[in-house]
């Protein structure tokens, strides 16, 4: 335990002092905030440098304004009501949602499991066979499967189903592997016997494919019912996967940029990542080249956002993932409780907006 403290003052104080060099506040300074604002607000030095409290034009003010993240959970079980928030992770519930109140989502194709899967047609789709039947109707095609419970990415694969003479394969277009139909029923009860909804591959839009081909890019939205009522949008931010990944997870080495809420425009003067060490910032220049400067359809996106909050019972904060097609924007899952991470990194006043 001792051990880890070190590490940990050791760490913060690297962090203080690198700043100090470039010229923004004094490494003392910045060693007071992050002391009082730990004790009062729970924001420590790694959100306190996420948020980019450090540079010499920050506002004290507005450092008091931000939540820490204890406060902001807390603020969420007050916003959502807690019978709900199980059901944005649980995939069979959200597609259906999204279905209902017509919220353009990629086409489900059936639930596999082996005591209750069934296809969207209501055929059951509970054996190696079943899913057999399924998948020759989408030879030559790109299928997605996730999770039944899940958020984030978590197990996601994506396939291109295909015939090698009379037996039916699926390459894996992350791993480049091939599974044969027994390969693929094993490898997916194996890794998750609650089973996985399955999805048509979502095609981007070529704007968005422009910052990232291989990975689905999608942006991560933050909207809020305030206290009159009214459905805004707080914040965003593209999500971009690395370099050969299929998926947009920052966890994964990809990058995130603040999206102008307003106009969808990129505002690339940082980009942000997660990184075992630094929770830094750093000069688009200098680190890494986001191809690309807006956002497709961005008022449509923005528009299904918020209608996706007006429809959601006793719910008044959601995070959203949104891909955007050719055809237009397309909802990926909600989150009733997303990473605080996002809205430090976009430094939102939480301690203000969730509470007008």
């Amino acid at each position: 335990m001792l051990t880890k403290i070190i590490h940990k003052t050791s760490h913060a104080y690297k962090l203080c002092h690198s700043r100090a060099k470039e010229g923004h506040l004094s490494t003392f300074r910045q060693i007071c905030e992050i002391t009082y604002l730990q004790a009062t607000q729970g924001i420590g030095y790694w959100h306190y440098h996420s948020a980019r409290m450090w540079h010499k034009d920050s506002k004290w003010r507005d450092k008091l304004n931000m939540l820490g993240s204890r406060q902001f959970v807390k603020r969420i079980f007050q916003l959502n009501q807690w019978k709900y928030h199980g059901v944005s992770q649980y995939k069979p519930f959200e597609k259906a949602y999204f279905k209902l109140f017509n919220i353009p989502t990629a086409r489900h194709l059936g639930t596999f499991n082996q005591d209750w899967g069934v296809t969207e047609d209501g055929k059951p789709l509970k054996s190696k066979l079943d899913l057999k039947e399924l998948l020759q109707k989408h030879i030559g095609e790109k299928v997605c499967f996730k999770m039944v419970v899940g958020h984030g990415g978590q197990g996601f694969k994506a396939f291109e189903i295909m015939e090698n003479g009379t037996e039916l394969m699926a390459h894996h277009l992350s791993t480049q592997q091939d599974y044969s139909l027994p390969e693929l029923v094993n490898l997916l009860q194996d890794e998750n016997p609650a089973g996985w909804v399955i999805e048509d591959y979502i095609q981007q839009h070529p704007g968005m494919a422009e910052f990232n081909p291989t990975s689905l890019n999608t942006i991560r939205m933050f909207v809020y019912e305030n206290n009159q009522g009214e459905c805004v949008s707080l914040g965003s931010y593209l999500r971009i996967g690395a370099e050969g990944s299929l998926i947009d997870s920052l966890e994964g080495g990809g990058f995130g940029v603040e999206v102008d809420h307003r106009t969808g425009e990129l505002i690339k003067d940082c980009i942000f990542c997660i990184s075992d060490d630094h929770p830094l910032m750093f000069p688009d220049k200098d680190t890494a080249t986001i191809k690309g400067n807006r956002i497709p359809f961005w008022k449509e996106a923005e528009e299904m956002g918020l209608k996706a909050l007006r429809c959601y019972p006793n719910t008044r904060f959601l995070g959203l993932d949104i891909s955007i097609t050719e055809e237009g924007p397309v909802m990926i899952e909600m989150n009733i409780l997303p990473s605080y991470l996002g809205l430090v990194w976009l430094r939102l006043k939480t301690k203000i907006l969730l509470f007008q």
